[in-house]
């Protein structure tokens, strides 16, 4: 039996991914630049506002309406206006809910209104049917319309931000870039299916929120692991320490489009694996864990010798105190990426509640650690503990999977980290000689001890060729 993906949603999706990413990483590397890190710093707190913003205006009901829309035909319409109307209102709460307890806590200030303004993108966010194309697998549209987005965002931030002082201009930018998608993913459905409408649905808005809440609360673990890190940064640091650690995550955010892509492909797969061959679902389950880990742990040497030259680099030399921040970080990045492995292969075996169990029991662990080591040791210290906190979800999750596959974590892993170790010794060595040729030789090193250690087999290879290509 081979199982393949359908290869244009997944070109299609790892396309628009890798451009949004570039577009959002070249905005990124100018603000940070333009604004200096204090300004760089408050941007950063309300992007991560924004996250619980849009958390709390699409609770899991978007998920819901991609199970529902994939079967539906006549009642579409209706369904679409239904999530939509319910999204927007939960939008403007939102909004109105961040204005008014921001005030409260930290007065009416400039920090405060570009916090507010930042929130206020949930609301075009609320008002795109993304959710309805990717339910009927329209991928090159939710592919367009994220590349648009970032596009239109870039462009924005080059005309209008040009000195510290145009800061507000920033949010505005924002909220007109999340606008232009949402416009136009309504009028490729209006083109095919007709005009949309908003309406008052008090009876359906709580049936869809009954139903979501499971998915919901799952979305705010995880969105606290991504964002609690930053506003614990605002709480505890210095507004310049926070530009300096929001600048090193941006840094990781960037090259986790490797972890986007893969989920993308592995997680369909994975799935119809488990429901058709019982045999191969764990060779396949094994197989994709060794595989992610060896795409994320060379990134993760590669960013622990290279930290102060990246940073340097890409933000200007008043960034180069994040390289040590950065550096912490890397486990996490391997971490969630493995996480992301280990968590299809869950999901697909249908076991969504230990998941949670696994993620509540981390998460409070990992904010816990972020708060206690941010005090004694800053910016850095936040850094340990985020990758403390997701390294610990990674060792329950593989416990996990290892009750119903044979997921030996010392056989599986050994000989990925050792090969990690023999590059890393190798471009400690020779990064001051030349930064190419040192990552050229431990990218060499690192394949020939991957095959050398039987890490990855050409077994290995052929099946992924044969089902995953």
């Amino acid at each position: 039996m081979q199982l393949k993906p359908p290869l244009k949603n997944t070109l299609a999706a790892a396309a628009a991914d890798g451009l949004s990413r570039l577009f959002g990483f070249v905005t990124t590397a100018y603000l940070a630049r333009v604004l200096g890190t204090a300004s760089f710093g408050v941007i950063s707190i309300g992007l991560s506002v924004l996250g619980y913003a849009v958390l709390f205006s699409t609770p899991g009901v978007n998920i819901v309406g991609m199970r529902e829309v994939a079967g539906t035909t006549d009642a579409r319409r209706v369904l679409i206006n239904e999530i939509t109307s319910l999204r927007l209102l939960l939008a403007f709460l939102a909004v109105a809910l961040i204005a008014s307890v921001g005030a409260l806590v930290f007065g009416v200030s400039g920090s405060w209104l570009i916090v507010v303004l930042f929130s206020a993108s949930s609301i075009p966010f609320a008002l795109s049917i993304e959710w309805y194309f990717q339910g009927k697998s329209r991928v090159v549209s939710v592919s367009v319309s994220r590349v648009l987005m970032y596009c239109c965002y870039l462009a924005l931030v080059l005309f209008l931000v040009r000195s510290p002082g145009d800061l507000l201009w920033t949010p505005v930018a924002f909220w007109v870039a999340n606008l232009v998608p949402a416009g136009y993913l309504a009028v490729v459905f209006w083109n095919g299916s007709g005009s949309l409408s908003l309406q008052w649905a008090p009876a359906r808005w709580r049936s869809l929120l009954r139903a979501s809440f499971p998915l919901g609360l799952s979305s705010l673990l995880m969105q606290t692991i991504v964002n609690m890190p930053i506003l614990i940064a605002g709480g505890l640091l210095s507004i310049h320490e926070t530009g300096l650690f929001s600048a090193s995550m941006k840094l990781l955010f960037f090259v986790l489009m490797i972890d986007r892509v893969f989920n993308t492909i592995f997680f369909p797969a994975i799935s119809r694996y488990r429901r058709l061959d019982e045999v191969q679902f764990p060779k396949a389950a094994v197989l994709g864990t060794k595989v992610m880990v060896a795409f994320s742990l060379p990134v993760a040497v590669i960013g622990a010798v290279f930290a102060a030259t990246f940073t340097s680099l890409v933000y200007g030399p008043m960034y180069l105190e994040a390289a040590g921040v950065l550096q912490w970080l890397l486990p996490y990045f391997v971490c969630t990426t493995t996480n992301t492995a280990l968590m299809c292969i869950l999901y697909a075996d249908k076991r969504d509640a230990e998941v949670m169990k696994v993620l509540m029991l981390g998460t409070g662990i990992l904010v816990v650690l972020c708060l206690l080591l941010g005090l004694v040791w800053r910016g850095e210290g936040i850094a340990a503990g985020l990758s403390a906190g997701e390294g610990l979800i990674t060792l329950l999750l593989f416990l996990m999977v290892g009750k119903t596959v044979r997921l030996n974590l010392a056989r599986t892993l050994w000989p990925l980290l050792a090969s990690g170790l023999v590059m890393g010794v190798v471009m400690v060595f020779m990064r001051e000689v030349h930064m190419v040729a040192a990552v050229a030789l431990g990218l060499l090193l690192f394949l020939v001890a991957l095959f050398v250690l039987k890490g990855v087999t050409m077994e290995d290879i052929r099946f992924l060729r044969q089902r995953f290509v």
